[in-house]
């Protein structure tokens, strides 16, 4: 069985064995987005000079080259979709700038200023007042860049203030008085 994916021009194909096991990897100019996929040993994959990738198996492994085909399709159409996620900083004297491209920086009460570089993967950062936006192709990092983020100044249950998720909803904890 023979199949032929078309590949957008702006991804790059690239071929790797560790082991002794076949690897293919996807990945993006555009958007640093990169991705990998184990290749059994019964497909073999030829890229020819116009952009095409061509599968080949016997009969006996049809759901193999299925599999691998809306694989590899997924991973072109899921590079191209752009997650948002935004978090707010809540409290006096919470504040952030966006020193240069690649440089965010926190005042958030402490003696020091935090600075946090921006990752690579990260397309566009917004600030309008305490909101800040974020952008990305890749959700994973998007994740973990605005955990990391978050852990400068948690949220306190009590007070309310600290960086929060947009729409995030935590019941606040009644004092107890004496």
């Amino acid at each position: 069985m023979i199949r032929s994916i078309n590949v957008p021009s702006h991804f790059k194909i690239l071929f790797a064995t560790i082991s002794g096991v076949k690897y293919i990897i996807v990945s993006s100019d555009e958007n640093f987005y990169k991705s990998y996929i184990r290749i059994p040993n019964e497909i073999t994959i030829l890229k020819h000079c116009s952009n095409t990738l061509t599968l080949r198996t016997d009969h006996d492994s049809i759901n193999n080259i299925n599999f691998i085909e809306s694989r590899i399709l997924e991973i072109f159409k899921s590079s191209l979709k752009v997650f948002k996620r935004s978090i707010f900083l809540k409290g006096l004297g919470l504040k952030a700038s966006l020193l240069n491209s690649r440089l965010l920086e926190f005042k958030l009460g402490y003696s020091h200023t935090c600075l946090f570089e921006i990752p690579k993967n990260i397309s566009n950062v917004t600030i309008i007042k305490n909101i800040i936006t974020i952008e990305s192709f890749d959700l994973l990092t998007l994740g973990n860049f605005l955990s990391k983020i978050r852990s400068f100044k948690k949220p306190n249950v009590y007070k309310g203030k600290g960086i929060w998720y947009k729409n995030e909803s935590i019941i606040l904890k009644t004092i107890k008085k004496s």
